[in-house]
């Protein structure tokens, strides 16, 4: 292999304690919105908002959901 890549080995969260927690820590971030906003649509009963959002200038609805498509392609491949 390529002698200067340095140990890959201690980036592995099974060996290393401080990203174990990392990984906890964003696993549960990513789970505390969604969670809200669930209990914030049992509370007021019914679902407010859509996939589209709210209306700006003469975007179509197929724009905003091929713009929303490719910034979620983007944030994967990141």
């Amino acid at each position: 292999m390529l002698p200067e890549l340095p140990n890959l080995e201690v980036l592995a969260a099974s060996k290393n304690p401080i990203l174990e927690m990392a990984n906890v820590e964003a696993a549960s971030i990513l789970l505390v919105g969604p969670t809200l906003k669930k209990f914030n649509d049992i509370e007021n009963g019914k679902i407010k908002g859509s996939l589209t959002g709210i209306s700006i200038g003469k975007v179509t609805r197929t724009q905003k959901i091929w713009r929303i498509s490719q910034a979620l392609g983007a944030i994967a491949f990141a």
